[in-house]
């Protein structure tokens, strides 16, 4: 059993090291190959994509993989399918909005900006969170995580040929429809007859079942991307500097993703009666990591910093610790919100500590970036980030009390 749980925590590994070494070899190419001020501007088409991701992904993200996990392998296709009607027609209406959103922040060329915000928020019509819930990292390695590493590195090839940013974004949206088509063809090869015809009423019920994950991972979205919207706003200097934090925060979220992928299958896959102690032993885990990530974190992003952009930029230790205390409060919040509190039907709990933490960042983000420029905005960012992990810890705590009790009450109740 050991043996199994390690060798899919291995292969979840495998897909999130693809990422970081494309990752971490892209920045300082680009950064060559553009400057780091055009760089800093494809930073922010990155965070607009995102939201519009976000909008796309309708909460499958949060919600789906548990909800996969739970259901017959018969039945998960179908599932799959009508989720498919619902973000394809979310994808129509806001692609248009954030690509014009991407062409006003930014000074780069606008066929830049739009391809670049389609071609980045392009998985999200694909079926990554279903490859979890199926707990199939190699799936997810095949049909999302090596397309995007591919284009991104024939991507920089065309950059470095043509001296053009077009090459870059058009090879990468290239390559996420690929792995898009690839998913799809796995997924409903053997989905049979259609259940339920494509119609406006299984439209909006199908998001309206979403509420809590779209609540949650929307609201999410647009505190987690909104330093960097911000910051494009609001700094006349530093801008470069807190582009590259925050692009190494957001590698640091992604190395820890495998642990989140596997706890988001591995929770309830043996039904709700062991949920809760699973449950509780990944938040535990959480814990311990968070307090060497953020001490790991804090001491290398200078290094990292000066490495990945060629020493062109100096990062200060300003920004530097409160970006390795937010990225500690997230890899509690990340396993917290993501994988305990859904199989324990606290998907509202997650909603709720998602919008308080997004107003309470929204306010820091707006007040401190103002005072300080880009250490407020990281003090932002770890404030709203330890009060988000902080909510949900309590809220978890909570559920599995009176599942306790109500566990024992039945057995009381049933005895002679």
């Amino acid at each position: 059993m050991l043996k199994k749980l390690v060798a899919r925590l291995g292969a979840y590994s495998i897909g999130v090291v693809v990422t970081l070494l494309v990752g971490l070899f892209s920045v300082p190419a680009l950064i060559h190959l553009v400057g780091p001020q055009t760089w800093a501007g494809l930073a922010i088409v990155q965070s607009v994509a995102a939201l519009v991701a976000v909008a796309v992904g309708l909460g499958w993200p949060a919600t789906g993989p548990s909800w996969v996990a739970s259901l017959q392998p018969e039945e998960r296709p179908q599932y799959f399918l009508r989720s498919i009607y619902a973000r394809a027609a979310v994808a129509l209406l806001a692609a248009p909005i954030g690509a014009g959103a991407a062409v006003a922040l930014t000074d780069l060329p606008p066929a830049v900006a739009i391809v670049g915000t389609v071609a980045y928020s392009a998985s999200a019509l694909g079926g990554s969170w279903y490859f979890i819930g199926e707990a199939r990292p190699a799936r997810l390695l095949l049909t999302e995580t090596l397309p995007r590493a591919v284009g991104i590195l024939l991507g920089l090839a065309g950059v470095a040929i043509t001296g053009r940013l077009e090459a870059f974004v058009i090879t990468l949206l290239l390559c996420s429809v690929a792995g898009i088509a690839a998913a799809y063809a796995v997924i409903l090869k053997a989905h049979g007859p259609m259940q339920t015809k494509p119609s406006w009423a299984c439209l909006f019920d199908s998001i309206r079942s979403q509420k809590h994950g779209l609540m949650t991972t929307g609201t999410a979205a647009v505190y987690v991307n909104s330093p960097m919207l911000i910051a494009g706003m609001i700094l006349t200097n530093g801008l470069a500097e807190f582009a590259i934090a925050y692009r190494m925060f957001g590698y640091l979220v992604a190395g820890f993703q495998p642990f989140v992928q596997f706890a988001q299958g591995w929770i309830p896959e043996t039904g709700p009666l062991h949920t809760p102690t699973r449950a509780k032993t990944a938040a535990r885990f959480a814990l311990l990591a968070s307090l060497f990530v953020a001490l790991l974190t804090a001491g290398l992003l200078p290094l990292g910093a000066s490495i990945l952009s060629v020493s062109t930029i100096s990062l200060p230790w300003a920004i530097a610790i409160p970006i390795g205390l937010c990225t500690g409060a997230v890899t509690v919040s990340q396993v917290v919100g993501l994988a305990c509190l859904p199989p324990l039907n606290g998907q509202a709990f997650l909603a709720r500590s998602t919008i308080v933490g997004a107003l309470v960042g929204a306010v820091l983000l707006a007040i401190l970036g103002w005072a300080l420029g880009a250490p407020g905005l990281a003090l932002a960012m770890t404030g709203s980030e330890t009060l988000v992990s902080t909510l949900q810890l309590t809220w978890l705590r909570g559920l599995l009390r009176r599942r306790s009790v109500s566990r024992s009450t039945h057995e009381s109740e049933s005895s002679p």
